[in-house]
């Protein structure tokens, strides 16, 4: 996720397929290797793992999306477009019904945290960026708060949340 245009009118922020691409190139591969190495080489685990890598990578090569988060002041809209292999969508919301944007830490035992970026609108409704990040936690709060910053609203105090979770940065 990263800040690929900002101005006064206009604010673009793009959660690439970069590293989808980057990680289901690497599957593909390894997993090919592999189950090459356990078809010449006899039964092994690489006869195994190595389709189960291949479709990893698959996974991640056809179902990645790009999402781009527009921010216009001059129509007084945000746009959200998703963009994938399978087809894209859009999404268009007034500025002034968003109350806040919201930045959340996800932490499962044994793993790293995965940092979500949510809009919080005025009837409460909570629309997330997108489902998985390729950025980093420096790279999210950046986001996060040039979001804010456009809006006016990265003095404001979090919006009150219905749903229970969280709400403000949570890092």
């Amino acid at each position: 996720m990263r800040v690929t245009q900002r101005k006064p009118d206009n604010l673009v922020i793009e959660e690439g397929a970069g590293t989808a691409g980057i990680l289901g190139s690497f599957f593909v591969v390894i997993g090919a290797l592999g189950a090459f190495i356990g078809w010449t080489k006899g039964p092994t685990g690489f006869l195994f793992f190595g389709p189960v890598f291949v479709l990893i990578g698959l996974y991640f090569l056809l179902f990645k999306r790009t999402q781009t988060q527009r921010f216009e002041r001059w129509r007084g809209m945000l746009v959200i477009d998703s963009k994938g292999l399978w087809g894209s969508g859009r999404r268009e919301l007034p500025l002034d019904g968003i109350a806040d944007v919201v930045l959340e830490e996800s932490r499962n035992a044994g793993s790293a945290p995965s940092y979500y970026i949510y809009y919080v609108t005025k009837q409460g409704e909570r629309i997330i960026w997108a489902n998985s990040y390729d950025g980093s936690k420096e790279n999210a709060l950046e986001c996060f708060q040039v979001a804010r910053e456009f809006l006016g609203i990265a003095n404001a105090p979090a919006a009150s949340n219905p749903t229970g979770a969280a709400t403000g940065v949570r890092i």
